[in-house]
């Protein structure tokens, strides 16, 4: 710490998500490859049936950091993100705005959680 946290992808679950590999937006290895070489990540981690903000906590919790949170989500804050539809990506606070602007390019929608501390 610190870093940034971004949600990176769709966090989608079934069954209360109808989608299909295809989906727009949801994370493949190939997106979260590229997500990995913008400038400034540092390192993802996947989704998964916790929740997106129980897998921020646990990010900050494993990094040594505290978890502050931005008020506004663009999904609840329990969403799942299922089969790994979505990562969070820490990001260098330096380069926040810059990968705000290249990941959307990679077919992925990504949006600034909060940081760790």
């Amino acid at each position: 710490p610190p870093f940034e946290v971004l949600l990176f992808g769709r966090p989608l679950s079934a069954p209360a998500d109808v989608f299909g590999p295809d989906e727009p937006g949801i994370l493949t290895v190939d997106r979260l490859r590229a997500a990995l070489a913008v400038d400034g990540a540092i390192e993802a981690v996947p989704i998964g049936s916790s929740g997106v903000a129980a897998e921020f906590e646990a990010l900050a919790r494993t990094s040594g950091g505290r978890a502050h949170m931005t008020d506004d989500w663009p999904c609840d804050r329990g969403q799942s993100g299922g089969p790994s539809t979505a990562a969070l990506l820490e990001v260098a606070p330096e380069r926040l705005a810059a990968a705000l602007a290249a990941l959307p390019v990679l077919g992925c929608p990504a949006w600034h959680l909060g940081r760790v501390v």
